[in-house]
């Protein structure tokens, strides 16, 4: 017994001092008691008030009791679809569906308590008396199944784990790793033969995320064959109806992978699915995995450019060779670079605009430097470039401050021009919410690092300040020469054309500086190639940024999701409800089949996933809310092959199973050697503490009330005080 009121020794000190004082107030009474009433009516008291000490006093009894826990045993059944394939003149399931119903199962229900599981990619309950197992799983995933089953047995006596699987493992965490870490011996038995199999299989596609039209893509197979050997066939590489691409392969030997080439060129903008195509052979054992699919986002890799500057200089230089040389850089895309330079009295001095060239022709603008002077001679042309969805960019400097006349450039550039003036210092730029996560100012993925690196570049030498920028506009950099005044630095604005403009000045010092203190000048080429490609995609920094991890998947695969959402201030918002509907290609959202709600992680992004999607193609819609209102929406596609994890292997692994037994310490059996009588089973005493709040039973009540009372009842009988 323990008690739990804070002032305990006051209820001692006033329990020690009622049974005293009752004592003295029965030592002698008026009219005299005999002793044995004496000796009773103070027994009455006495309780009462020992009654009232264990409730003041917060008494708890605690006692233990010890139990016997019967044994368990725990039966892993792989339900996954390979458990289908044939074993000699049977197969997997069924040599299993007659094993669990076998007599050496019966008799292990008098010795233990049994609790059965399926598995395949998640572990479910399963009554091996009544149920019947439905072999439909998409993968095998054995190391999950046995953490699992620990995890759901811990209250129970845990004696042995039994896996009856053909060991094809295929998915999740490594089943060694985990038996090891188990502390539960498993004994495994092996479920199904090596058979000679005829089958053809594209195990592998790889390719690169993204294509660029004009420019070789190549794409990989990996191809297996087995029973095939030196058997020529085609392979087709297909868009929708149209052959591509054809090769003619000779089949490897059994077992062995052969990897074969295909080189595409897309000529098209876009999204784009392609189809590799092994024909099926007569006597094929699987025919899913004779096709995969694969998408290739193929963006324009030829950009024209058009350089127009004031005067021949090192910004200037510095540029050209940059876009120039873009391929001496391991760089996918290139640019196709014309350029105009000015010399004295603003006489073309390098180039020049051929009359039988249009702006239109053109992809990007780029004006070094440009005074309004030289400026004014296009300024129509420009606007027009851009109403045509064109982009822009703008490096100012010197001469387009000294050029004056800032009015020639309002509604083409993002400022309003309502106070100009030039600071000449050492000019470090500092990154807005919006640049945080702007792709023309994100130099690192990681927005920490690339805070860093900005911080860390050579300073300019100076910087135009213009005070206002106009509505549509986002600064993504600024500098502040002292608290309270901010000078923006990079400034971007998307109508119907895109501008940017930067005030800073000059770019070259990034590249040539930093080779003096042995870095490279990668941050000033990404700098511009993040610029050029944001001013020629119509994407955007979106605040709603919803997306598979994966576009094309595997049959069984798990299918994640990862959302990004963004405030005004291009801060993660964490308070937001975001799920998904994920819709059948051909059903509406009406006719929904799948819906999943994200979750937020610990990178402050909202996660999810799905596993054991039908195949087919599929479309999702995201939405995401604030306090209960739409924040935004987004919509995505996946697809979901016909071939399958259980596919890629249609033999079993019993030197997976043997391994995990071993580590375990555990045992393996073959079929037919299957026995439980190497199994040791112990019950297992467990003690329990039990405790009883004495202070809150109201039966303390009734014992005070009734030791009063009938103490009272006696007094008055006795006609005492």
């Amino acid at each position: 017994m323990f008690f739990l009121a804070q002032r305990f020794w006051l209820c001692v000190i006033l329990l020690i001092f009622f049974l005293i004082f009752s004592f003295l107030h029965y030592r002698k009474t008026y009219p005299p008691l005999k002793n044995i009433q004496k000796i009773f009516l103070l027994t009455l008291r006495s309780v009462a008030f020992l009654t009232l000490f264990l409730a003041l006093s917060e008494a708890v009894f605690a006692f233990f009791r010890v139990e016997l826990k019967k044994p368990v045993v725990a039966f892993l059944l792989d339900s996954s679809k390979s458990m289908n394939f044939k074993s000699e003149k049977t197969t997997r399931k069924k040599l299993l569906e007659e094993l669990i119903k076998s007599e050496e199962i019966k008799k292990l229900w008098e010795k233990a308590e049994l609790r059965a599981y399926t598995f395949s990619d998640t572990l479910t309950s399963f009554d091996i008396k009544k149920d019947e197992i439905d072999f439909s799983g998409e993968v095998t995933s054995l190391g999950n199944a046995l953490e699992n089953v620990k995890e759901k047995l811990k209250d129970f006596n845990l004696n042995a784990v039994f896996v009856l699987s053909d060991g094809a493992n295929n998915y999740g965490k490594d089943p060694i790793e985990v038996a090891k870490n188990l502390g539960i011996p498993i004994y495994a038995c092996g479920i199904g033969e090596y058979t000679k199999t005829f089958d053809l299989s594209i195990d592998e596609v790889t390719h690169p995320d993204i294509a660029y039209s004009g420019k070789k893509t190549e794409i990989e197979v990996f191809v297996t064959g087995e029973g095939f050997e030196g058997k020529k066939l085609p392979l087709f590489l297909k868009e929708g109806k149209e052959i591509l691409n054809q090769l003619e392969i000779e089949i490897p030997p059994s077992g062995l992978t052969q990897k074969f080439k295909f080189e595409i060129v897309p000529q098209k903008e876009g999204l784009f699915q392609y189809d590799i195509i092994l024909p099926v052979q007569e006597g094929e054992s699987n025919q899913k995995n004779n096709k995969r699919s694969i998408f290739l986002k193929v963006l324009k890799s030829k950009l024209k450019l058009f350089i127009i500057a004031s005067r021949l200089d090192w910004e200037y230089t510095f540029l050209r060779r940059f876009a120039e040389h873009l391929d001496d850089f391991e760089s996918d895309e290139n640019f196709e670079v014309k350029t105009l330079v000015y010399g004295k009295n603003q006489i073309p001095l390098i180039g020049d605009f051929l009359e039988k060239e249009k702006f239109s022709d053109f992809d990007v603008l780029i004006f070094v430097d440009i005074p309004a002077t030289i400026f004014k001679r296009y300024k129509t042309e420009v606007i027009d470039f851009l109403n045509e969805k064109k982009s822009a960019l703008f490096l100012l400097g010197n001469e387009f401050y000294k050029g004056r006349d800032f009015g020639e450039f309002l509604g083409v550039l993002p400022f309003d021009f309502k106070e100009v003036s030039f600071l000449p210092h050492n000019i470090l730029l500092k990154l807005t919410p919006d640049g945080r996560f702007h792709p023309v100012t994100s130099l690192e993925k990681d927005p920490f690092e690339n805070a860093k690196i900005w911080a860390n570049q050579p300073p300019f030498l100076g910087i135009i300040r213009i005070k206002d920028v106009s509505k549509k506009a986002k600064e993504l950099a600024f500098y502040s020469p002292f608290e309270g005044e901010v000078v923006p630095g990079i400034v971007v604005k998307k109508d119907k054309g895109k501008v940017m403009a930067v005030t800073c000045f000059p770019f070259w010092r990034w590249d040539f500086l930093l080779w003096g203190v042995g870095k490279d000048n990668r941050y000033y080429k990404n700098f511009f190639k993040n610029s050029i490609r944001w001013l020629t995609t119509e994407e955007d920094v979106e605040k709603v940024q919803i997306k598979s991890d994966k576009i094309v998947y595997k049959s069984g695969e798990r299918i994640s999701f990862v959302a990004k959402i963004f405030d005004e201030n291009y801060q993660k918002i964490t308070l937001a409800d975001v799920s998904l509907n994920i819709i059948p290609f051909g059903k509406s959202l009406d006719q929904k089949t799948l819906a999943l709600d994200l979750t937020l992680d610990k990178n402050l992004n909202y996660t999810g996933s799905v596993t054991s999607l039908p195949p087919g193609k599929y479309s999702f819609v995201g939405e995401v809310k604030l306090d209960g209102k739409i924040f935004g929406t987004k919509k995505g596609e996946f697809t979901v092959e016909q071939f399958s994890l259980e596919d890629q292997n249609q033999n079993p692994d019993k030197d997976l199973l043997k391994k995990i037994a071993e580590v375990s310490k555990g045992k393996y059996y073959e079929l037919k050697d299957f026995t439980l009588s190497d199994l040791e089973l112990e019950e297992k005493e467990e003690k329990k503490e039990i405790k009883m709040n004495l202070w809150t039973s109201p039966y303390l009540l009734l014992i005070v009330i009734a030791c009063l009372s009938v103490e009272w009842a006696i007094r008055r009988r006795l006609q005492l005080p």
